[in-house]
């Protein structure tokens, strides 16, 4: 849902008809949905350029604001992702400034946050592609989860791939439905909060780990932010 949410905010669709973009350079892979209109393509061009090289992931692009997002592991090629550093960029901007901050500059915080993770994610795909020998053969890059919904993501990684010199590699995702299970779970989850007779306060934020267990603390109560509604 908060995927959905921010890829919607990032980049308004111009109609109801655009969804997921598909495939790959010249090859013939899928992804859920159909290709976004011209008009959303050129929106994630206006926003993205593709890094050339890993020298060329050192440099944070320039957001028009007096603040930037760096790459985790941009000096390293060490075969691991870390999102952490992303989260706390994006946090101290949005928390020194969330007062004054008007709605271009949300968007292009929201624009810049999805392109850190995604550039992040692209290029540690293309230094193990370049650095393991048993993935020189691979033609075929399978992306999965509620993230392989996301449009954006799918524009990443093609363009990342084809200036990097894999332009020839299929991306390949479930249909959409098969990808989102984890937001249906949340969901349903936050429905048997509510028939519980529990809502969550407006200044809530998201938290990396969501305890669910109850014979090991609170369980999904042990986390700040839930009220109690008042029945009468």
């Amino acid at each position: 849902m908060y995927g959905r949410l921010l890829e919607a905010f990032a980049f308004p669709p111009p109609d109801s008809a655009a969804t997921s973009e598909s495939g790959s350079g010249s090859g013939s892979g899928v992804s859920s949905g159909s290709p976004p209109s011209s008009s959303v393509t050129a929106a994630y061009d206006t926003v993205f350029t593709p890094p050339a090289s890993r020298a060329a992931e050192m440099t944070p692009p320039q957001t028009g604001y007096p603040w930037t997002i760096p790459l985790p592991f941009r000096q390293s090629r060490k075969l691991a992702f870390s999102f952490s550093s992303i989260y706390t960029d994006v946090h101290n901007i949005a928390t020194a400034s969330s007062s004054s901050m008007d709605i271009p500059e949300r968007r292009a915080l929201a624009q810049h946050t999805m392109m850190a993770a995604f550039t992040h994610l692209a290029g540690r795909l293309c230094v193990a592609l370049e650095d393991r020998p048993e993935l020189q053969s691979a033609r075929t890059l399978v992306v999965a989860g509620g993230v392989a919904s996301n449009k954006f993501l799918m524009h990443v990684l093609r363009r990342t791939l084809a200036v990097r010199g894999f332009g020839d590699m299929d991306i390949v995702a479930p249909p959409v439905e098969l990808c989102t299970d984890n937001a249906a779970m949340i969901a349903w989850t936050g429905m048997e909060m509510f028939q519980a007779g529990y809502e969550s306060e407006l200044s809530i934020t998201s938290i990396g780990r969501w305890p669910m267990d109850p014979e090991h603390g609170e369980g999904i109560l042990g986390v700040d932010g839930w009220v109690k509604r008042v029945v009468r």
